[in-house]
């Protein structure tokens, strides 16, 4: 026993040791508690788990938010945006100028055909990224057949959940191929090569009443181009991404929810500031789309409006410092005529065969469609069933698509 001056025996020299002993104790329970983490996730979670500590830092730090930082331009290559056409639904597909690819979207079920033909135009055999920006069909519907169709390097969505069979058939898609989901979500840096910055500034929350508010939005820059889509996002996600200090100036705005009226507010488009707005948007659609208040807003803040109800597919091509929209796309009037001066509609002769009346006509019909097509429309994709012109209208309506014999 070493003798201590001062200590009448050992008793107090073990008080000391066992204090010593009980302070390490404590100290390593602490660590664990605020340090440690369930390792019990499921794959998908552990995968979306490391997505997180690896962006989480990131949000709001002003590097991220230099849109030219650190980009290379190769010259002769410029950046393609395609924004397909897919009727009301949203499909867009980006080029690197380094050979990597993004499909954001895929439209509605039917639209897969004229999806996947129209990447395969482009030479493309792998996709790099996909992104389903939130599970409406009209988004992730024929997501299922090209994660099916092509190579699929990363699968990016958020974190909601759909009952629905069409978001059940994306998940199946891909398990099948062996691929995790990593979860969309503001402050996460995609990994395109040093030529572009991409990162995802929404959504902010993990929480919302309406389903697009969960819309993954991308704000991409190439030298100094800089490029932002933005889903179905609405108001409040438009607000959050306000609050959250993400440099939004762009020159290209994919507009928000086909230019509904529940998007693009005054604050958001003050931020954006775009040089062109691409509306995609079906003919003739039932919602209204897009609405006169968007398309004021956007003419009040200077934008040239491109929509693909009246232009079908727009391409936007830049190189590193000049955009250039294609010329198939054409510019729209801001706003269509208060007063429409009367029309004299020319008188339509049909020429049927013999024995054949007009309602004896052949037109289609799809499985589980509401609506009759001439022969040759888009919506005859997956399934094309004929019949006569008088039964189809007995049940069914005219596609305002394809505008068919009535």
């Amino acid at each position: 026993m070493i003798k201590i001056p001062g200590f009448r025996s050992g008793k107090m020299w073990k008080k000391i040791v066992a204090i010593f002993g009980y302070l390490m104790i404590a100290s390593v329970v602490s660590t664990a508690v605020n340090g440690g983490e369930s390792n019990n996730s499921s794959p998908i979670t552990a995968s979306i788990k490391q997505e997180r500590q690896t962006t989480d830092t990131k949000t709001k730090t002003p590097e991220l938010e230099k849109d030219t930082a650190s980009t290379t331009i190769i010259q002769g290559q410029k950046l393609k945006i395609s924004y397909i056409d897919v009727g009301q639904a949203d499909s867009i597909l980006i080029q690197i100028p380094n050979g990597k690819n993004v499909l954001i979207d895929a439209g509605n079920n039917e639209d897969a055909d004229r999806i996947i033909s129209y990447i395969k135009k482009q030479g493309i055999s792998k996709l790099d990224i996909i992104i389903g920006t939130h599970p409406h069909e009209d988004h992730i519907g024929a997501l299922d057949t090209v994660i099916n169709s092509f190579d699929i390097e990363q699968v990016i969505m958020p974190k909601k959940d759909s009952t629905t069979q069409t978001f059940k058939d994306v998940i199946t898609a891909i398990q099948s191929k062996g691929l995790k989901i990593t979860e969309a979500r503001a402050g996460v840096k995609l990994n395109l090569g040093s030529e572009v910055n991409a990162l995802l500034i929404a959504p902010n929350s993990i929480n919302y009443d309406d389903i697009n508010n969960y819309s993954a939005v991308l704000k991409l820059s190439y030298g100094s181009n800089t490029f932002l889509f933005t889903g179905d996002a609405s108001e409040q996600s438009e607000n959050e991404i306000i609050n959250a200090e993400f440099n939004l100036k762009s020159d290209v705005l994919k507009v928000g929810h086909h230019g509904s009226n529940t998007a693009s507010s005054n604050a958001f488009l003050n931020k954006v500031q775009p040089k062109y707005a691409i509306i995609s948007v079906g003919k003739g659609n039932t919602y209204g789309h897009p609405a006169n208040i968007t398309i004021d807003d956007l003419t009040n803040i200077g934008a040239k409006i491109y929509r693909t109800d009246l232009s079908g597919t727009i391409i936007a091509e830049s190189d590193g410092t000049n955009i250039t929209i294609n010329n198939i796309a054409t510019e729209i009037e801001p706003r269509a005529p208060a007063v429409v001066a009367p029309v004299t509609t020319p008188t339509v002769t049909t020429t049927v065969t013999p024995k054949q009346t007009p309602q004896d006509v052949t037109v289609y019909i799809t499985k589980s469609g509401a609506k009759y097509h001439s022969d040759g429309c888009r919506y005859l994709s997956k399934s094309r069933i004929p019949i006569s012109l008088s039964k189809a209208k007995t049940s069914y309506s005219p596609c305002s698509v394809c505008n068919p014999p009535r």
